[in-house]
């Protein structure tokens, strides 16, 4: 059986997923495919016939758009609109591609007009705008700050952000990158863990830096960062909530704590040293009044030498004792005895080797700072007793170039920092040595150690 090539070109016409219609030069109908005549009935009620002017059923908004395209193929242009067409009970999206038809010797015979329905699309994009637009609202209304970085630049920022930075919007997009404002002593850690993240080998990071604002201020702030699509490009969306008061509230409230320890610690000391040591003291003298009454051959009874030798031993014992639970910084005590005391207090059962290197003029300096260095020696034990399941503790404590150098090192298992949250603790040594006007250097990986160094401006 032969086919026609007309029954051919009939077939693919029905058979094409678009309305497709053939015109000639005066908008008569040459030829058309089922789907745009089913389409033009259910719009007008009538049914679209090969000769008929197509005009006729071009709606009234769509006309001066429908005549320019038409034109233009006549020109030899091709033209593509997007166009929606609205009546009783029928709306719709339409993609129109009008364009000339031509014989093979290249005579323009007429003009070809194809419309792809794109309601679903549009249905789609319009929910989706919308979708956007709500969170939009609630990310501009939201008190935590939230961020798109492409490439470390701002492409995005809500106005909480742009409090916490105390930068514009329009600044921040057109002249800063995310690092400008992360403090150096987090730099390196924030930005490695946004490579992982980049990378697919972390899902997202969770971090507590140090930011620091346009006007100097120095703010804690608790990171999320992860992975997402913008504008067909791979972007990272963030969250910033300033916990600088949560910080400097726990930083006091250890410190109120630690002064009560102190002030309960003085207390007993001094009861041991004014009273309990005293009456061993009135005791050992009675009793040294009470040999002299003695005949000569009776001071060398045994019993009587172990008592003097029990009340000697109980008073050095007890002058020892009130003078290691006195209180953490003095006037009278050495930087390098308190150190060794809190050492030795928090190190009864961890069995760690503790070398202790305190350069003497440390005991020179200020009050505050000693109980600044105090803590943060405090502080860093007690995470590497917790944490490290080190042996051996190295702490030095010396003045280098203008600065106080203090550095806590061990042997223990260490960790990966850009994997997990940085803890309150290192984040308070961080604070408290920051608000000096210093910085903390940390270096780390699983299996070889925990290096952390402190630089306080003198």
């Amino acid at each position: 059986m032969s086919v026609s090539t007309e029954q051919m070109l009939k077939a693919i016409l029905d058979y094409s997923p678009e309305n497709i219609v053939l015109m000639d030069r005066d908008h008569k109908v040459i030829c058309y495919n089922e789907r745009i005549r089913q389409t033009l009935y259910n719009f007008h009620g009538r049914y679209l016939e090969v000769g008929c002017d197509y005009r006729d059923f071009v709606v009234e908004m769509a006309m001066p758009t429908y005549l320019d395209a038409f034109a233009k193929a006549l020109n030899g242009e091709i033209t593509e609109v997007e166009l929606h067409t609205i009546a009783e009970n029928y709306r719709h999206w339409f993609h129109y591609r009008v364009n000339p038809v031509y014989t093979p010797d290249g005579i323009l015979i007429g003009v070809s007009l194809s419309a792809e329905n794109i309601s679903e699309r549009k249905t789609a994009q319009q929910e989706l705008a919308e979708s956007e637009g709500k969170f939009r609202a609630l990310v501009e209304q939201s008190l935590v700050g939230v961020f798109i970085l492409h490439e470390w630049r701002f492409i995005y920022v809500n106005p909480a952000f742009e409090d916490m930075i105390a930068i514009t919007t329009a600044d921040l997009i057109k002249s800063y990158t995310f690092n400008d404002f992360i403090h150096d002593d987090d730099l390196e850690r924030l930005t490695d863990s946004c490579r992982d993240v980049i990378a697919g080998t972390q899902e997202k990071c969770h971090l507590i830096v140090s930011a620091v604002r346009a006007d100097g201020i120095v703010r804690s702030l608790e990171i999320k960062i992860s992975l997402i699509r913008y504008n067909g490009n791979s972007a990272l969306l963030g969250s910033a909530l300033d916990i600088t008061e949560r910080i400097d509230e726990e930083i006091r409230i250890n410190e109120a704590v630690d002064r009560g320890q102190e002030l309960e610690r003085s207390q007993i000391g001094m009861e041991l040293h004014d009273n309990v040591k005293q009456q061993l003291v009135v005791t050992a003298l009675n009793l040294q009044l009470f040999m002299e009454t003695l005949p000569e051959k009776q001071l060398e009874h045994p019993l009587l030498q172990k008592t003097i030798g029990y009340l000697q031993q109980a008073i050095n014992d007890v002058r020892q004792l009130s003078h290691r639970i006195a209180p953490a910084i003095d006037e009278d005590t050495g930087i390098l005895v308190k150190v060794k005391d809190l050492v030795e207090g928090m190190n009864v059962k961890s069995n760690l080797h503790v070398s202790l290197e305190i350069e003497d003029s440390f005991g020179n300096t200020n009050p505050e700072m000693q109980r600044v260095v105090y803590r943060i020696i405090q502080e860093q034990f007690s995470n590497i007793i917790k944490y490290a399941h080190a042996s051996a503790v190295q702490i030095k404590v010396q003045k280098n170039a203008g600065h106080l150098v203090v550095a806590i090192t061990d042997n223990g298992v260490g960790t990966n920092l850009s994997e997990k949250i940085s803890g309150i603790g290192l984040h308070n040594i961080r604070r408290r040595v920051q608000v000096l006007g210093g910085s903390v250097q940390i270096q780390t990986s699983p299996g070889n150690g925990f290096y952390l160094t402190a630089y306080i401006p003198l």
